[in-house]
């Protein structure tokens, strides 16, 4: 579980992850539930269209990187995605 906010964040979606998901939900679509795995549970975890928030008043903030947010328009459009690994960088 981690419990700070590293350079860059490691996260692996699994088929669960997509399975479960919403579509076009901030705090449960797939990658949401990924981080959820990975952070405590009073961390507010907020997925956006191309940055991820880690803290209530979104300083704390991680590109989705093209990667992410090809990931992302295709899950909320009910296409196929996959399992996968991403890395997204901290930027602030």
């Amino acid at each position: 579980m981690i419990v700070d906010y590293p350079e860059i964040l490691e996260i692996e979606i699994t088929n669960d992850d997509i399975v479960n998901g919403k579509p076009r939900s901030a705090k449960e679509c797939s990658i949401a539930l990924a981080l959820k795995r990975n952070f405590p549970p009073e961390t507010p975890i907020k997925v956006g269209a191309w940055n991820i928030y880690l803290d209530k008043d979104c300083t704390v903030m991680y590109s989705l990187g093209q990667q992410g947010t090809d990931f992302i328009e295709l899950f909320d459009n009910n296409e196929v995605v996959v399992p996968t690994k991403f890395y997204f960088r901290r930027f602030n």
